[in-house]
């Protein structure tokens, strides 16, 4: 989906930063490790950067930052036959949304505990989508463009039974993180966020667009 070895262009995370360097006349290698060995060698300087990542104050005293690669809106899924209208949290009082394990609450932390809104634990987003197909919960919020992914992958029969509110709960933005320890990353990281300005404004920004929504970043041609 956003970053893989297996995948098209190692993913669509992935091809926009190769794209952005190569604005940059920059040409790019990867190499995949677990997330926290990534996010060690960058801080130590084993690598130029990695990708993609929410900018944080403990990370930023290791790393710079760039403009935003992708920008994920959180939406609530519910099922067409009794979609959810909402606009203020107070419309969902009474109503039970899933939560995936090892997933962070976020806007609804202040909701956590109370008889207002009962949150199920699911062990995956792929169980989440599944409790609400089933009807075991009314909604389920996350990011679209991750819900989509494992709608269309693992729920393809399935999927026209969910919609999702229009309304954005919330945003996580992921940068590129290069490594302060290679002094030369400051001037990479001026030349990658002109070339991503460049890419961004694109037709070939768009039909990478078009291609994620159509799954064509999904599986391995």
């Amino acid at each position: 989906m956003f970053l893989s070895q297996n995948l098209p262009h190692f993913g669509f995370a992935s091809h926009i930063v190769t794209e952005a360097f190569a604005e940059a006349g920059i040409q790019t290698q990867y190499l995949f490790l677990p997330w926290g060995r990534a996010e060690h060698n960058v801080r130590t300087g084993t690598v130029s950067g990695s990708i993609v990542w929410m900018k944080t104050p403990e990370r930023e005293k290791f790393a710079w930052f760039s403009k935003p690669v992708i920008s994920l809106g959180e939406v609530l899924y519910s099922r067409r036959e009794s979609q959810l209208s909402w606009q203020e949290f107070s419309d969902l009082y009474g109503l039970r949304l899933a939560i995936p394990l090892g997933s962070t609450l976020g806007v609804w932390l202040e909701h956590e505990g109370s008889d207002k809104i009962e949150f199920i634990r699911a062990k995956d987003i792929k169980h989440s989508l599944l409790l609400l197909l089933k009807k075991r919960v009314d909604g389920f919020p996350y990011n679209k463009m991750v819900a989509d992914y494992v709608l269309r992958t693992e729920f393809p029969l399935e999927k026209n039974q969910l919609t999702h509110s229009d309304k954005i709960i919330s945003k996580n933005i992921y940068r590129l993180m290069l490594s302060k320890k290679i002094p030369s990353n400051k001037n990479f990281l001026i030349k990658f966020n002109k070339g991503l300005d460049i890419l961004m404004q694109s037709e070939k920004y768009q039909k990478m667009i078009e291609s994620y929504n159509k799954g064509e970043y999904d599986f391995i041609k």
